[in-house]
């Protein structure tokens, strides 16, 4: 399941290159959930979550 918790604690990260990804990546995500389709087949593919804990 998405969690905003993720972005906001990547957001206030104090490295400008994690703040700056996190923020594409939401931008991204925001820009797409329209598409259902898209929407749906990232979430339940977990990659958001696995993209920001990646840099955990």
């Amino acid at each position: 399941e998405f969690s905003y918790e993720l972005f906001y604690n990547l957001l206030d990260d104090e490295d400008e290159y994690i703040q700056s990804t996190a923020l594409r990546l939401l931008e991204y995500f925001l820009m797409n959930k329209d598409d259902k389709d898209k929407h749906r087949a990232f979430c339940n593919s977990g990659g958001l979550q696995k993209i920001l804990r990646a840099f955990y």
